[in-house]
């Protein structure tokens, strides 16, 4: 799955798009505001929902790293886990949870099996 991007003039423009394009369900969180606030924020916003995906488009620096690892382990949501989510420490964090781990077929699924 390649990610979306969607690209316009201002925010607001954009955010009608992802919108009509992937419904009302989809939040797109910014790995800039992650770093900012912390997993907090997220975490509070994940118990309102009965599952998330995260990984996709999600850097791989250590502070992001940090930030989506208190993420996984505290989310009181079923998770699907793909991409950047994918890392030596993911099935600890999910152990007795309900998730999904989706590395792929394809060129980066050897490098997403050696950081499991």
């Amino acid at each position: 799955m390649e990610p979306k991007r969607f690209i316009g003039n201002d925010m607001a423009r954009i955010y009608q798009r992802v919108n009509r394009e992937l419904g009302p369900e989809a939040i797109i969180i910014e790995t800039r505001s992650l770093l900012r606030e912390g997993a907090e924020p997220l975490i509070e916003l994940l118990a309102t929902m009965d599952a998330a995906v995260i990984g996709p488009g999600i850097a791989r620096d250590a502070k992001t790293l940090a930030v989506l690892k208190t993420l996984i382990a505290q989310a009181p949501c079923s998770l699907v886990l793909d991409a950047s989510a994918l890392q030596p420490w993911t099935i600890a964090a999910v152990s007795g949870r309900s998730a999904i781990l989706t590395p792929h077929l394809g060129g980066s699924t050897a490098e997403a099996l050696e950081r499991i």
